[in-house]
């Protein structure tokens, strides 16, 4: 799984096919209610690392990253940001 991003020479694959891994195992886990805030805050951790990663090797290809860590920022801040309304 190689996402179209500038630094894709400099981190290993191995790396790459971990966090392929994670996201689809956060896909899944996400929906469940009692583990939703942490598999948010996890990735609001790991988005902000590769963001700031980004702009230390002087790339800016960040928008998705940025807008994925304000999104799951939220979610993690308030879970029922995401459920449904009756």
């Amino acid at each position: 799984m190689e996402p179209p991003c500038s630094l894709i020479d400099n981190i290993s694959t191995t790396l790459w096919k971990v966090l392929g891994g994670l996201q689809i195992a956060a896909g899944v886990l996400i929906w469940f209610s009692k583990l939703r805030r942490y598999v948010a805050g996890f990735f609001v951790i790991v988005l902000l690392f590769f963001t700031i990663y980004h702009l230390k090797e002087r790339t800016y290809d960040i928008g998705g990253s940025t807008f994925m860590a304000v999104l799951l920022g939220l979610l993690a801040w308030n879970p029922k940001f995401i459920q449904k309304k009756k």
